[in-house]
């Protein structure tokens, strides 16, 4: 899939006029590690704050990321403090972190994966109906919600289900009859 996102740093984008553009859609999404990197203006590497007055470079209060004290301008966007909307920084971290927001979405979809295929645990036609409607730009995202549980459900209503493609058992006793 092709990302055409360009992330900026000033406050407003502007067509070749210079005149603010017009927000023609919105669309929210969970940014990649890479995202996060582009958006960046500093790595945060050290764990302290200021120094006094002074501002730890790579530390929790960059000034790059904006101004820490009223009477001083932005390193990254050059406005006054009260003007300076604030820029991100972001931290490497040595092993991955679930976001125990998405924690439970995630069980559920693993729950209809097959674990020998990888394919969904429904049969064809019932999976081509699902899909049809769940990219339907026609269905409204709390019905899409409620699809989709919808579709865990059928998935494990029963204690062990075989795989339609490959009759792999599957389920919560499958680990059992291994």
């Amino acid at each position: 899939m092709e990302r055409n996102q360009n992330f900026t740093k000033k406050p407003f984008i502007v067509d070749d006029d210079d005149r603010p553009t017009r927000i023609e859609s919105v669309k929210f999404t969970v940014p990649s590690s890479k995202d996060i990197r582009d958006m960046a203006v500093v790595e945060v590497k050290r764990a302290k704050f200021l120094n006094g007055d002074t501002c730890y470079p790579n530390g929790l209060s960059d000034a790059r990321m904006g101004p820490t004290h009223p009477s001083t301008a932005c390193e990254t966007c050059h406005m006054p403090s009260r003007f300076c909307p604030g820029h991100f920084g972001y931290i490497e971290l040595a092993a991955p972190v679930y976001n125990v927001g998405y924690l439970s979405t995630i069980l559920d979809v693993m729950k209809c994966i097959c674990k020998v295929c990888f394919r969904i645990l429904l049969v064809e036609d019932l999976r081509i109906s699902y899909y049809d409607k769940m990219v339907s730009p026609h269905v409204e995202p709390w019905e899409k919600s409620e699809l989709f549980k919808e579709i865990v459900k059928k998935c494990t209503t029963k204690a062990v289900m075989n795989c339609p493609r490959c009759r792999s058992v599957n389920g919560l006793d499958s680990i059992f009859l291994s």
